[in-house]
């Protein structure tokens, strides 16, 4: 484990490097490009709202369920109760970024 520990942190630090040094990322962009983001809406049928991002081979699909003002979400802080409207539930397993 040490070894897969300082292995990833050598990597890391060579990419870091190689980005700094050439002025491009790993997959060739330059550091100031930007894929371009496709949206396609509505593609879950029986939800208030969808959608799905893709930008390069990247996809996120977002929902949106409505709800009234007895279904917020409901929290504590140092100055009492809380309650939210509205929250986003993100999700971003290491699968999704080659790491197991």
């Amino acid at each position: 484990n040490v070894v897969k520990v300082a292995f990833k942190k050598l990597c890391s630090t060579k990419m870091r490097e190689m980005v700094r040094d050439t002025g491009r990322r790993c997959d060739g962009r330059a550091v100031d490009e930007v894929r371009p983001i496709s949206i396609d809406v509505g593609v879950l049928p029986h939800t208030h709202g969808s959608s799905v991002f893709t930008r390069g081979e990247t996809q996120s699909l977002a929902t949106v369920t409505l709800g009234d003002g007895s279904m917020n979400m409901k929290g504590e802080n140092l100055d009492g109760q809380t309650a939210k409207r509205f929250y986003l539930q993100y999700s971003f397993p290491p699968c999704s970024v080659g790491e197991v």
